[in-house]
């Protein structure tokens, strides 16, 4: 068991290779673009969470998913008071709106390509 010290020592050393750009897992090689750790270290975990999730009982992951349910709901309504777009959480969200301008287009950009979609496989199931 690690004691306060100790656990307050990583932290710090944690926030020195992240602040340099520097895996703290490893901490040898350039943090991934846009991320903390670098890509083997995100290949490694990745591998590590699919096993640790494949091996999770029916209830283990009913309680996850409810956990992380609960996350986003608190999420949510913390970007949405603060004015942040709730689907980046970067950019200011749009007056009156949850979202910003970018991810709303993106969003009305996906919604059209989904309903015509839609629109050709019922024209598809209608000749035959």
């Amino acid at each position: 068991m690690k004691t306060e010290k100790q656990k307050e020592e990583e932290r710090e050393l944690y926030a020195k290779f992240k602040a340099r750009g520097i895996c703290p897992k490893c901490g040898k090689e350039e943090a991934a673009y846009g991320r903390v750790h670098c890509p083997n270290c995100l290949d490694e975990m990745a591998v590590c969470q699919m096993i640790r999730r494949a091996n999770l009982t029916e209830e283990q992951k009913k309680q996850e998913k409810a956990k992380a349910l609960k996350w986003a709901k608190v999420r949510y309504r913390r970007l949405r008071e603060q004015g942040i777009c709730v689907r980046c959480g970067k950019r200011k969200a749009q007056v009156g709106k949850a979202k910003c301008f970018r991810c709303q287009e993106k969003e009305n950009e996906q919604k059209r390509i989904r309903w015509a979609e839609r629109k050709e496989k019922k024209k598809w199931e209608e000749k035959k």
